[in-house]
């Protein structure tokens, strides 16, 4: 009876240990699925400031400073820095294609500006 007992605490500590596992690692992942989803946001807009023409030396640093900012804080691996700058590439050829984007389009006139000037400074203050 005693070691029946046992048998049962040891597949209780068996399967917490293994959900919990399991528990831990869906954290991790969704930690590194919003650093993706996150450095996919930060390309699109970086290839969207290109076809504006407002990429400047400053920008594209503070643009450096935020990726490698990204890239460690969510330890994102070589994969997935892949498929985010993959993605971020189509998404805005396809804003291209569809809308055109130059200076004479309104995101390029107000928020790209907008944006263009939070990564200088986003450079200088780091």
């Amino acid at each position: 009876m005693k070691r029946l007992r046992e048998y049962r605490l040891s597949l209780i500590w068996l399967a917490v240990a293994f959900f919990g596992g399991c528990l831990n690692l869906s954290v991790f992942a969704d930690q590194a699925n919003a650093g993706a989803k996150a450095l996919t946001q930060l390309e699109y807009k970086r290839e969207v400031l290109g076809y504006c023409g407002l990429s400047d030396p400053l920008s594209v640093k503070g643009f450096l400073v935020e990726k490698q900012r990204l890239i460690q804080q969510y330890d994102l691996n070589d994969q997935m820095q892949f498929d985010a700058i993959s993605d971020a590439r189509q998404a805005a050829y396809a804003e291209w294609q569809n809308r055109g984007l130059g200076g004479f389009r309104g995101w390029c006139r107000e928020e790209g500006k907008d944006y263009t000037s939070a990564l200088k400074n986003y450079f200088k203050t780091n």
